[in-house]
């Protein structure tokens, strides 16, 4: 499937939706920004299957003078929530609004796919252009592990990517500060059929670094690797889905996590290391609510390797599927309704726990229970959590551990280095005054303790 975007503004939804059409389609996403520049790519060779329009400012004449010159091009136009002119919709053409793009463009898609009106495809289609063909990488880790069998690109545009890095290329140092400080490049690109060689490369890395070190790796070490590997294969699941290859990479995550930590994880030094992530919540809440749930389950005579097993796989995917910090620190019904959120953000906090809690279904040998941890890693004892508003006799023991866990790695992170433990501990016991939950507070209190 071809798609393409006619955008004269942005919205927060567009990449969103791109990224749900690549990934569930294939699509082969394209950009325009004008109807003359969308008019010179539809008039190519390849067809057009579908196209996606937000031109608020113009006329209804003019969308249809546009749409009636591609009689197979099927469209659907985002209309401003306030706008009431009389949008007539069509076997080909359907209309959806700002704030609900992806539900109403998807539902109208899933039509046409089962009408055969549009074809998805299994693979992209390959083109000149278009950032469904590329991968992002964080410079720094893509550099990391070169060279590699193909070329490394920098993008320039939506449609324009640049060979910076021919096959074999190798680099130094000079190299490094140059691309990352100077021209301040966060993420460089590979081809997605090449990422294959870089995930193996990549573990063999992350595998060398704890070899032989185990807990005597410096913590420093342990976590900026650890916040590179979340962030890699989350930016890599978002790109690809959870593949084989992504799930190898979690899985070294993961097993790097369990040696680290021993039979007796130790907090102190892990969560000082993790004040010094500013920016980077998303990695630094996912690492710490691991170890501190493994602490916990420790001081519970639950340290077995199979309790850590879940526990970190859970930690790791539990946000797997949010991509920005402010919606990941949202605990509560009351936060989120409470939150300035568009109708998206709202359906992205709901719905991620189910969404996690599936993507670790799909893992190869995944422990049982990963699933209803991280669905339940935001109820809360008294009910006011979400996504079923359970209470404290209906979450599991391990999700009853991770969320307590969850919730002090939030302040944690949130709070660096001025978080007290003591005051904050006294507060959650007022919050968490449930006989199943009692044990777990003993534990904390001797975790904390020791450290």
């Amino acid at each position: 499937m071809k798609t393409l975007f006619i955008f004269q503004t942005d919205i927060d939804a567009l990449d969103q939706l791109a990224f749900a059409l690549e990934s569930k389609y294939g699509a082969n996403i394209k950009r325009a920004a004008t109807f003359s520049e969308a008019q010179r790519q539809m008039g190519g060779a390849e067809k057009t299957q579908l196209a996606v329009v937000y031109f608020p400012k113009t006329t209804v004449q003019e969308h249809e003078a546009f749409f009636s010159k591609h009689p197979s091009t099927s469209f659907i136009y985002i209309i401003p929530d306030k706008d009431s002119r009389d949008w007539t919709p069509h076997e080909r053409l359907a209309l959806t609004h700002d704030t609900t793009t992806i539900q109403e463009a998807i539902s109208a898609i899933d039509r046409w796919v089962a009408e055969g009106v549009v074809t998805p495809s299994q693979v992209a289609v390959s083109g000149t252009a278009g950032e469904g063909e590329y991968c992002r990488i964080r410079t720094k880790v893509l550099l990391s592990v070169v060279p590699l069998k193909g070329d490394i690109f920098i993008k320039l545009s939506d449609s324009h990517f640049v060979k910076m890095f021919h096959e074999g290329d190798q680099f130094d140092r000079n190299d490094m500060e140059h691309i990352t400080v100077k021209k301040g490049v966060e993420y460089l690109y590979i081809r997605k059929d090449q990422s294959k060689e870089f995930v193996d490369k990549y573990c063999a890395q992350v595998e060398a670094q704890y070899a032989g070190k185990g807990h005597k790796l410096a913590i420093k070490e342990v976590v900026k690797v650890q916040a590179e590997v979340y962030e890699t294969v989350h930016d890599m699941a978002k790109e690809f889905g959870f593949t084989k290859d992504v799930q190898m990479l979690a899985k070294t995550q993961i097993q790097s996590t369990l040696k680290i930590m021993g039979k007796s994880p130790k907090l102190r030094q892990f969560l000082d290391r993790l004040s010094e992530f500013e920016g980077e919540y998303l990695s630094a809440h996912s690492l710490a609510t691991g170890y501190l749930a493994c602490a916990i389950a420790s001081h519970l005579e639950w340290g077995s390797e199979t309790t850590f097993s879940k526990l970190t796989l859970a930690s790791f995917l539990h946000d797997i599927t949010l991509d920005q910090s402010e919606l990941a620190k949202i605990r509560t019904m009351g936060e989120l309704q409470a939150a300035n959120l568009s109708n998206i953000q709202r359906n992205d906090v709901t719905n991620h726990t189910m969404r996690a809690a599936e993507i670790s279904r799909g893992f190869s040998e995944v422990p049982p229970d990963v699933d209803s941890i991280i669905l339940q890693h935001h109820e809360m004892p008294d009910g006011s959590g979400f996504p079923r508003g359970l209470k404290h006799t209906y979450i599991s023991p391990l999700a009853a551990i991770f969320g307590v866990a969850h919730d002090i790695a939030h302040f944690s992170v949130s709070d660096g280095k001025n978080f007290k433990i003591a005051p904050y501990i006294e507060s959650l016991k007022e919050r968490f005054q449930f006989s199943n939950y009692k044990k777990i507070f003993v534990a904390i209190e001797e975790v904390f303790h020791q450290t």
